[in-house]
């Protein structure tokens, strides 16, 4: 037992050290009064260094339990608000209309006292982060308050262009403060993921987490544009805070963030492809990191993901597709490791992905997202043909098809498709080697029949419906891959479906009967001719006579004779009236000039494709007639009458047989072909190469004039100002020459070779030489981008208009029946008073010796010419 002495000693030391603490306590609290004083400071004013000394000094006094209720709580708000304070006043200066040069320096100053404020704040997280495992109430004022600081400094900084002309001078000011505010939030996340525990069964600490989280979001969204380094870090840490208290906090600020940080990715990669060689590997680089982190924030969160955030995971997955088969160097088969499919595999099952899918489409508006959609189309395409047959049918039978998108969407890719730069994977591989790579045509036609193929015969009239409707969109894409997929279907099911595919596309034929140029009728024929050709001998017999058979014969159209004139063997009586209808239906035309006898006569030319007339001399006379006729009318044509007269010039030439004829007969219809040439159209120009091209084998005649007559057909062919008449025209001449004789071939060649600018184009040509430089272009692939961007400005319907002068009176309509018929004058009377208007026309021309050009002189010689041959 202690003595007396000895306790009143005990008692004195107790009360001194109660004495000593309490003033050392109160040294404290004044230290903490004198912080909050110097960052109250009215004139903006900082002394740093001391600043971090009284810091230091309080810091190290408190305990643990202590620091947030006598020192953070007390301090830092004041050093927010302190913050803030300079950043408005800079902004005074800055914002205003007087801003000056003179200005620069109190503005750098005061960004100086800016980043000593920081400072102020990382000392603070550098002594938390020395403490070990702290409960977040102890140091709640900081994991609140930092993160609007630095959200303050960020903003500022990002908004850097609203300094005008004091830019330049303070950027590095600007640029420390943005690296220090960096700095210190990389280590505020250090501290909680190592230091500060939160309580997630406290209300009050789960809410000061996620308010953490949300603010890591916010500020690395804020530095995307301005530091790429920062920017990941900062999502990568956002992304862990949120992956690792997944179960504990709310979901929303967290798939906000998501889909703004699928939003800045998906900037990043559409700035790719204009970026050299260096800056798009970094951006890559970039893009691949942040698609990692948003990769497994998605399949965390994918059941909280609303329909409002999800379009931009699907654009995001669209520029996804884009770039993985995006190639760094032109030449170069490497592709960009983002792996696209993984990313679809989290997001298409969610329960808004197919009607945002769908919703998307009908909303964007540029080339690259109509490229990237479809590319996404395809790999979905891709996903379906692994999937159970009720959910294919959802995405492809149902009223939002993703085959009809992919046949929509195939018409926007006609310039990578022509230019051949975007290639993808079809899942074709060579024996023992990789993939390759085909082109997105292919790859779109591959993945669309595999789908295809999978549909039941109760659900096939859907997709019938849709290829039939695209076929016929009159968008040449579109209607190739119809087609395409058409044919595959032909190959792949019975000839009785084929054949009664083909039925029913005769019949929509019928309906295109007035527009035989169209790309619908074109589309069209194409594919029936290519339907036709899987069948066998005795199947096509039996649909043709089908056809023959029940069709009106009023609604036999072009396409149904090519195939009758394909099919070895087969007649028909009904066919035959048609055919020996022609000299009538030409006699009617004659004398009784209508629309109906026009028809006729065109349904009559166009029955000659499909029969043998080699022993019929009444059929061989009235062609030559026709083309007589044809030559002789096409002189005086213009406009809407030489459109109509190519018409039957071009059924002329599928109707004429050149083995058919004798060989003077056939001179002169080569010389009614030559002379009507010149007045052609471009198309009927066309029409003729292939004509010579079909008739090579029967051209070596024994009539001599037929070198010269070729040759002027080839010098006028050759010497046009449409290259595509020129390029048609050089094609013909080497398959002449590969088939016809030598002597006629050189006959015709050393007369071209006389003219110097067909010489070389030729010359050029046989040799396979570039002979036409393509100026303004770099390369032939800018020349097929502007080839096929020249080509969608002409895609819209045309819309002729015929300058013609309007009658006084209405000529009756020579369609109608009785009395109407009885007062047109018989063609010879009206001939002969045209004649006698010209004859005194040209009087008057003589007497007023008017001036008459080179042209009318030419015309006005080869029609004398004609009177005079043919009295």
């Amino acid at each position: 037992m202690s003595s007396p002495s000895q306790t009143i000693a005990f008692s004195q030391a107790s009360s001194y050290q109660l004495e000593k603490d309490f003033f050392e306590l109160v040294d404290i609290d004044s230290q903490v009064c004198r912080l909050q004083a110097l960052l109250e400071n009215e004139d903006l004013t900082l002394d740093t260094e001391c600043l971090l000394q009284m810091l230091m000094q309080c810091l190290s006094k408190y305990t643990v339990e202590s620091l947030d209720e006598q020192v953070f709580k007390k301090v830092l708000p004041k050093a927010q608000h302190f913050l803030s304070q300079i950043v408005r006043s800079i902004d005074d200066t800055i914002m205003g209309d007087n801003a000056r040069i003179d200005d620069l320096d109190g503005v750098k100053y005061k960004l100086r006292i800016c980043d000593g404020v920081l400072a102020f704040w990382k000392k603070c997280i550098e002594h938390v982060s020395t403490l070990g495992k702290v409960r977040a109430p102890y140091v709640t004022s900081l994991c609140d308050i930092l993160p609007e600081t630095i959200k303050i400094v960020f903003e500022h900084c990002k908004a850097s262009q609203k300094y005008g002309v004091l830019l330049s001078g303070a950027m590095q000011e600007l640029r420390n403060l943005f690296t220090r505010g960096g700095a210190i939030f990389k280590l505020f996340f250090a501290t909680l993921n190592g230091v500060i525990v939160f309580d997630t069964d406290v209300q009050s600490e789960t809410e000061l987490l996620t308010k953490v989280i949300d603010a890591y979001g916010s500020i690395a969204s804020i530095a995307n544009g301005m530091d790429t380094k920062t920017f990941v870090e900062l999502s990568e840490a956002f992304a862990k805070l949120a992956l690792v208290y997944h179960d504990d906090i709310k979901p929303n600020s967290v798939t906000m963030h998501l889909a703004q940080m699928a939003k800045d990715v998906s900037c990043l990669l559409s700035t790719i492809k204009d970026q050299k060689d260096k800056n798009a590997e970094r951006s890559i680089m970039v893009a691949m990191r942040l698609l990692k982190v948003l990769e497994k924030l998605t399949a965390a969160y994918n059941e909280c993901l609303t329909y409002e955030t999800m379009p931009h995971l699907v654009e995001l997955t669209a520029h996804m597709h884009r770039y993985s088969c995006f190639s760094l160097s032109k030449g170069d088969e490497r592709t960009i490791s983002i792996n696209a499919t993984s990313f679809l595999d989290v997001i298409f099952n969610h329960d808004d992905f197919k009607q945002v899918y769908f919703q998307y489409g009908r909303q964007i508006v540029s080339h690259d997202q109509h490229v990237n959609y479809h590319l996404l189309t395809i790999a979905i395409m891709k996903k379906l043909n692994n999937m159970p047959y009720e959910h294919y049918c959802k995405w492809s039978l149902g009223s939002d098809s993703i085959l009809d998108v992919a046949l929509t969407y195939i018409e926007y890719l006609g310039e990578e498709i022509c230019v051949g730069e975007l290639r993808l994977s079809g899942d074709c591989h060579e024996i023992d080697g990789p993939p390759q790579l085909i082109s997105v045509y292919e790859t779109t036609l591959i993945f669309f029949c595999n789908l295809v193929s999978k549909i039941r015969s109760e659900d096939f009239h859907t997709l019938e419906t849709l290829l039939l409707k695209y076929l016929l969109c009159g968008h040449f894409w579109s209607s190739l891959l119809s087609s395409d997929v058409w044919c595959f279907i032909g190959r792949l099911g019975t000839s009785q479906l084929c054949a009664d595919h083909i039925k029913h596309l005769i019949k929509v034929s019928v309906t295109l009967i007035e527009r035989r140029d169209s790309i619908e009728a074109i589309m069209l024929d194409h594919m029936i001719i290519s339907l036709f050709e899987l069948l066998t001998e005795d199947m096509k017999s039996t649909l043709l006579k089908d056809l023959v058979e029940n069709l009106n014969t009023n609604n036999y159209v072009p396409i149904l004779y090519l195939l009758i004139a394909k099919t070895k063997g087969f007649s028909s009586e009904r066919l035959r009236h048609n055919f020996e209808d022609l000299p009538k239906a030409f006699l009617d035309l004659q004398e009784h000039p209508s629309i109906r006898n026009w028809k006729r006569l065109m349904q009559s030319v166009s029955a000659m494709v499909a029969m043998d007339y080699s022993d019929n001399k009444d059929i061989i006379e009235i062609l030559t007639k026709i083309w007589s006729f044809v030559e002789d009318a096409i002189i005086e044509c213009e406009g809407k009458q030489l459109n109509i007269l190519s018409d039957l010039l071009v059924s002329l030439l599928d109707a004429t047989h050149v083995g058919s004829l004798q060989d003077n007969i056939f001179c002169s219809i080569l010389k009614s072909i030559a002379t009507s040439c010149v007045y052609l159209p471009s198309r009927g120009k066309i029409k003729i190469c292939h004509f010579l091209r079909r008739s090579v084998d029967d051209l070596d005649c024994g009539v001599q004039s037929v070198a010269s007559i070729l040759t002027g057909l080839f010098v006028h062919l050759l010497e046009n100002e449409n290259p595509w008449v020129r390029q048609e025209a050089l094609e013909t001449f080497e398959h002449m020459g590969q088939r016809c004789s030598e002597q006629l071939i050189a006959k015709i060649a050393k007369a071209l070779a006389k003219i110097p600018n067909i010489s070389s184009v030729m010359q050029a040509y046989l040799s396979s030489r570039p002979y036409y430089s393509l100026e303004g272009f770099a390369n032939i692939q800018d020349y097929l981008r502007y080839l096929v961007g020249a080509i969608k400005n002409r895609d819209g319907h045309t819309c002729y208009k015929y300058n013609e002068s309007e009658r006084e009176e209405k000529i009756p309509r020579m369609e109608k029946e009785g009395s109407s018929r009885d007062v047109i004058m018989p063609i010879s009377i009206q001939l002969d008073e045209r004649a006698e208007e010209l004859c005194k026309g040209l009087a008057k021309v003589l007497e007023d010796r008017a001036v008459i050009s080179d042209t009318v002189c030419r015309k006005l010689i080869a029609i004398l010419e004609k009177i005079l041959r043919a009295k």
